[in-house]
């Protein structure tokens, strides 16, 4: 059986990665870029979990790790450890979960493959990861984020 990906015509993921983002709506969720790579690129979540929440994603457009090619798997395994070494020495957490989703089932609904890079602070309920419990941030704040956090990527 196949795995079920969520329905988003167009992928917007794909529209911010092209610039091609031109309602309002969308355009509030636009990248705060982390660092940018030929497969992968890393942003600021627009829906904050916790202060500093990432994305790592490909550039092509791959709805689960089904869809990606080796390459592409190691651009990104290397790309998430990167930010994980850079958001831990900005904000100081306490922890990360580090997680992705395939398919609608596990709760994917972006049908764009990506990993969330969470920092987690004292007092923080571990279970607390979904969407639900994000909010949107304006731009600028995640603008802000994604310089505090590049300023600390490894050389």
């Amino acid at each position: 059986m196949p795995i079920e990906i969520p329905e988003r015509d167009p992928c917007p993921f794909c529209r911010n990665l092209e610039s091609e983002v031109a309602d309002d709506e969308e355009r509030t969720k636009r990248f705060a870029y982390v660092e940018r790579r030929s497969q992968a690129v890393a942003i600021v979540n627009p829906y904050q979990v916790s202060p500093g929440a990432l994305l790592v994603m490909t550039t092509r457009h791959a709805p689960t790790v089904l869809d990606l090619g080796e390459d592409e798997a190691l651009a990104l395994a290397r790309l998430v450890r990167r930010v994980a070494h850079a958001v831990h020495d900005a904000l100081s957490p306490v922890g990360l979960n580090i997680y992705q989703n395939n398919g609608v089932a596990s709760g994917q609904t972006i049908p764009h493959y990506h990993v969330h890079v969470v920092p987690r602070y004292p007092g923080d309920r571990p279970e607390l990861l979904l969407a639900q419990n994000a909010r949107l941030i304006p731009y600028e704040e995640r603008a802000d984020l994604a310089r505090r956090i590049a300023e600390r990527l490894p050389q």
